[in-house]
């Protein structure tokens, strides 16, 4: 991704340009060494740019990894929305297709996901971070929240059981994006079990145990 010609702020680049160079290169750069250990010299030295020109843009490492975040959850959420608008009004075929585009996105572009990861473990580690309200689940909360509350007014979920969905979906979302950094095979056969209990074919109801007859004792 680095390259050895370096550069400032050339004329010819635009400013919308070379800051989508740096939040790209700042997202691999926090997946790869995390918040603490990241430093200017490896965001430069990835975004083919000066340190001067990380500081013209953004005027910390904080304010940089709080925009790095705003773009990756501004990625993924227009294409979670776009993938629900194409999909029939029920909670099933929504989720179903939300996952699919996970899917879609860790194909395309890993380093999304894997910085979500990263981004879960910062926050545990530094309280900056965590006090941080941009870096907090709403949108998440929100979108999911709205497919939950269509499967309760569709009938397909019980209001007593909302809440559960709730963790439920959560649970699966934050393990995908965990599941990203594994091995290559991982993410995808997560994607597709989900898909599966959602429809109901991954677990089948045991079959009976038929227990031996006993036969009388001879009198």
């Amino acid at each position: 991704m680095s390259t050895s010609k370096k550069l400032g702020r050339p004329p010819d680049t635009s400013s919308e340009e070379t800051r989508g160079r740096i939040l790209e290169a700042a997202r691999v750069c926090f997946s790869r060494y995390g918040f603490d250990r990241t430093t200017n010299r490896q965001l430069a030295e990835a975004a083919a740019l000066t340190t001067g020109a990380i500081y013209h843009y953004f005027g910390s490492k904080r304010e940089l990894y709080v925009e790095a975040h705003d773009q990756v959850q501004a990625i993924v959420y227009e294409r979670f929305e776009q993938a629900v608008e194409a999909a029939e009004p029920t909670f099933a075929d929504r989720i179903t297709a939300v996952l699919d585009e996970a899917l879609a996105l860790q194909r395309e572009d890993p380093s999304l996901a894997t910085f979500l990861a990263a981004v879960r473990t910062d926050i545990s580690r530094h309280e900056e971070l965590r006090d941080e309200p941009r870096l907090r689940p709403n949108r998440r909360l929100s979108f999911f929240g709205a497919l939950i509350e269509l499967g309760v007014d569709n009938g397909e979920i019980r209001l007593e059981d909302a809440e559960v969905v709730s963790d439920v979906v959560a649970a699966t979302m934050m393990g995908l994006v965990s599941a990203s950094g594994g091995e290559p095979g991982a993410h995808a056969r997560a994607v597709e079990g989900m898909k599966r209990l959602v429809d109901g074919s991954l677990i089948q109801p045991a079959a009976p145990t038929v227990r031996p007859t006993r036969r009388p004792r001879p009198e």
